[in-house]
């Protein structure tokens, strides 16, 4: 909501999440038109020089469609890193990720251009985000030995399809590059828009009750049995459980929240501290139907 809700909302917003201990932020030039990128550099900004710059983690996002057309060209990502460096308040960004893909678009062309604003050091790792297996191959060979970000839909539950037009959930094929490639996988909408925060779908009321619909599986019901038990059991909340089997898994994981509250963000920084057994890890996957995700290494695990 930043750009969007009063400033001073978003401000104590971030000052809850920096005060938790959360230091990368994630953003894209069309949120709220470019404001919301305002928000964030202004606050950032009032950070310095108690926290410096360096202590931070920016990731944008370029080349969202427009009126359902694409927008993957070499002009409009030199031009949407700058307009986000301007709106951000900074030199450079810790990473830039291509919001979508356009199959008729040759990886090189985008390559080069990523691998141009990398070496004038304006952005320091480069991504994409819901790209088929094959085109996220040759981009990770044609950007090594960086190590890019491969941003997906990945949660416990699977989605029926599409969140928003072109988006992906990670998928066994995409999985297998990442692993292969060493890649760093970035998991957007990592409690399924709020499945696992106790978000009803048969709450006709709900702003997002469409997308949430999309997890409304009896696979994804059975998974949320299971987090919701094992929440009881353990004494914590849900979305400490759903988030502590996403990072337990046996990849370079990270996930990409939006708590609407303080309690939520609190709940959010309990699955960093929330530890399943491989036992637990392996109970959600089988009620989930996951298989292809690789499970953690070691018999407990932290999140």
């Amino acid at each position: 909501m930043f750009g969007i809700e009063e400033e001073a909302v978003s401000r104590s917003r971030l000052d809850a999440y920096a005060g938790g201990g959360g230091r990368t932020i994630d953003t894209a030039p069309m949120y709220a038109d470019g404001l919301g990128e305002e928000v964030i550099g202004r606050w950032l900004a009032d950070q310095r020089p108690a926290v410096p710059r360096e202590d931070w983690q920016i990731i944008s996002k370029v080349c969202h469609p427009e009126d359902g057309r694409s927008r993957v060209r070499p002009d409009v990502i030199r031009a949407e890193v700058a307009g986000s460096l301007r709106r951000l308040r900074t030199d450079y960004l810790d990473a830039v990720l291509l919001h979508r893909d356009d199959p008729d678009v040759p990886v090189n062309a985008i390559t080069d251009t990523l691998l141009e604003l990398h070496d004038r050091g304006t952005v320091r790792q480069l991504g994409v985000s819901n790209w088929s297996a094959g085109r996220l191959a040759d981009f990770a060979d044609a950007v090594a030995p960086l190590k890019p970000i491969a941003s997906y839909q990945f949660s416990l539950a699977v989605p029926t399809g599409p969140i928003w037009p072109d988006t992906r959930h990670v998928t066994a094929d995409v999985l297998e590059v990442v692993v292969e490639r060493g890649l760093c996988l970035q998991g957007w909408t990592a409690l399924a828009r709020g499945w696992f925060a106790g978000r009803n779908p048969d709450d006709r009321t709900g702003i997002d009750r469409k997308l949430l619909l999309l997890f409304d599986t009896p696979a994804n019901r059975a998974a949320r049995e299971v987090v919701f038990s094992i929440a009881r059991k353990r004494d914590v909340a849900p979305i400490a459980v759903a988030l502590s089997w996403m990072l337990s898994a046996s990849l370079d994981v990270h996930a990409v929240l939006a708590p609407r509250s303080a309690e939520q963000l609190r709940e959010c920084f309990g699955g960093l501290e929330f530890t399943l057994t491989s036992a637990e890890w392996a109970e959600l996957s089988r009620a989930a139907g996951v298989t292809s995700v690789p499970g953690p290494a070691s018999e407990r695990v932290r999140g």
